[in-house]
């Protein structure tokens, strides 16, 4: 006689199966490179930064490791995040690189996976894929304040770190670092093993669009103050060969001769491959107070960017630029761009009239500057860029006779730039002065 069993008593059953083999699982499931291995393992290290190029196994070293801790006990119940500064969709994120390392090592029958999150079934160790900012707007904090619902986060691992902004560390620091301790009165029926409270440990792996990324400038902070945190170099040529990709290698090789090897296989900062055309821009101290020959007005209609104004001019037998941001329409900003002519007086000032008709031009003749409109024509970064890859090289920056905004603006732009008012009219006041024509081809 054959008894049917419920499906759920079945379930129950399978579960016990897999909690009673958890004691079983063999581990480390994995090998590890070892410069990798003893920082993860060290239990004094809190903020780990893997700085690298392709190739050098830092995104599957880290993932392979936090497979393994998902099955330790004390994890239990726990948060293993896995993050990005953007991620508009779980595609973006790193669930398929983690189910295909499971399923490498065979574990798979000890992990929950669904198209949106992966659960260790005998820790309950749990992997979130969280993308820390939106794309844009007012809702811009509305994902990193999300981890802020998040409680008993242990391991934290951002990948493509060197997109993380300061807002967006300044954010997650504090609130994955913060305690989840409640103070309970202690009573009879409890336990007498108090379980220790773990601290969460920080994981980032990135190749740098610059030297100075936020988060290499916080965890540089960490580690020249004495905290416990490491930055660790390597490449594909570091490794030990049994860990060498030839595939990768190979490619490498051939590649060593192309402008993108240093920044693509071996790490290092590169403005260019990152398309920030205007970071090479050298900086220059004049020996005597800079006299222009152009200037060019970017004016701001409404005031929500920044008017720019920028001058050039010949100091020191150098070709020299200069300029200023206001966060302001131009109409409220219009003495101080006035007061930036008169310290800087000179012949020619031009204004982008787009929209605008002569009104900057009859409100800066009752100030007693001749200014003469501009029309600018065609895809406004296409022209931005164009104008860099001529003249880059060329021209020097004057640091003393620029406000902050105007230098972040011009040496951080790209096309995902918030603002390029300051490129914008960096960009003009070149065409203005011949260094460039608009039928130039880039």
């Amino acid at each position: 006689m054959v008894i049917p069993i419920r499906r759920r008593t079945l379930r129950r059953a399978f579960t016990r199966k897999i909690t009673k083999t958890n004691d079983n699982v063999d581990l480390p499931l994995y090998e590890i490179y070892d410069d990798y291995s003893v920082a993860f393992k060290n239990p004094i290290l809190k903020y780990i930064l893997l700085l690298s190029g392709r190739g050098s196994l830092k995104t599957t070293s880290v993932i392979s490791h936090l497979i393994e801790e998902s099955f330790d006990s004390k994890y239990k119940d726990s948060l293993f995040v896995f993050a990005r500064e953007v991620q508009t969709s779980i595609k973006d994120s790193l669930h398929a690189l983690i189910k295909s390392a499971i399923k490498s090592a065979h574990v798979q029958r000890f992990f929950k996976i669904t198209n949106t999150r992966i659960i260790n079934k005998t820790t309950g160790v749990e992997f979130p894929f969280v993308g820390l900012r939106a794309t844009g707007g007012a809702t811009s904090f509305s994902q990193v304040n999300k981890i802020k619902g998040k409680h008993n986060i242990k391991y934290i691992f951002v990948d493509e770190a060197q997109d993380l902004t300061d807002d967006t560390i300044n954010v997650l620091f504090p609130t994955v670092n913060r305690g989840g301790v409640f103070g309970v009165i202690k009573k009879q029926w409890h336990p007498t093993e108090i379980r220790k409270e773990l601290s969460a440990k920080f994981i980032f792996a990135m190749n740098p669009n610059f030297a100075d990324d936020p988060i290499t400038v916080k965890i540089e902070q960490l580690v020249a103050a004495g905290a416990n945190a490491v930055i660790i170099k390597r490449n594909i040529f570091d490794l030990p060969k049994k860990y060498q990709d030839p595939q990768l290698l190979e490619q490498a090789e051939l590649e060593r001769d192309q402008v993108y090897f240093g920044h693509v296989w071996l790490g290092e900062p590169s403005h260019k491959i990152s398309g920030y055309p205007w970071s090479t821009l050298k900086q220059y101290k004049a020996k005597e107070h800079p006299k222009a020959l152009f200037s060019f007005i970017d004016p701001s209609y409404k005031g929500g960017d920044f008017t720019a104004i920028f001058f050039f001019g010949l100091v020191d037998g150098l070709l020299c630029v200069w300029g200023f941001a206001f966060h302001e329409s131009w109409q409220n900003a219009i003495d101080k761009i006035a007061g930036k002519i008169r310290l800087y007086p000179h012949d020619a000032t031009f204004y982008e009239d787009n929209s605008l008709g002569t009104s900057p031009e009859n409100m800066l003749a009752e100030r007693g500057i001749l200014a003469q409109a501009h029309t600018t024509l065609g895809n406004k970064h296409n022209r931005i860029f164009k104008v860099a890859y001529y003249c880059v090289d060329k021209i020097v920056m004057l640091p003393e006779h620029c406000n902050s905004d105007c230098i972040t603006q011009v040496l951080r732009y790209n096309e995902k730039a918030k603002n390029d008012d300051s490129p914008d009219a960096l960009s003009s006041v070149l065409i203005k002065a011949g260094l460039i024509t608009e039928r130039m081809k880039f």
